[in-house]
């Protein structure tokens, strides 16, 4: 895929475009039931639940070894984020947090349920 994507300017601009790996992290998967979870609230408030896989090295990335964890996006406008441009309207605000407090009820119960 980053060939592809290197393919085109390179051929329009005659550049030369190696890629290296410098560092690589192995993927740290997220609780598979939290994650079900997760998705259920967020469908339950917006009506979809998209996974979205994240680059950064969250700190809840660091926690997979030692308990279950998950990570609930909220919108962020124009995709922006990490960044000073980065914004959440209110109205998205709001239903991220009734979201979290809907996961944070399902986990409870799942973890009663045991």
């Amino acid at each position: 895929m980053r060939g592809a994507a290197a393919a085109r300017p390179r051929a329009r601009i005659s550049v030369a475009v190696e890629w290296r790996e410098l560092w690589r992290i192995e993927p740290r998967p997220f609780d598979a039931a939290l994650v079900r979870l997760c998705e259920e609230a967020v469908r339950e408030e917006t009506g979809e639940a998209t996974r979205l896989p994240s680059g950064p090295l969250h700190d809840a990335a660091e926690m997979v070894p030692h308990m279950p964890v998950v990570m609930m996006f909220a919108y962020s406008s124009n995709g922006l984020s990490h960044c000073k441009e980065e914004d959440t309207p209110a109205a998205h605000l709001e239903t991220s947090i009734r979201a979290y407090l809907r996961l944070v009820e399902k986990t409870i119960a799942h973890v009663a349920a045991g």
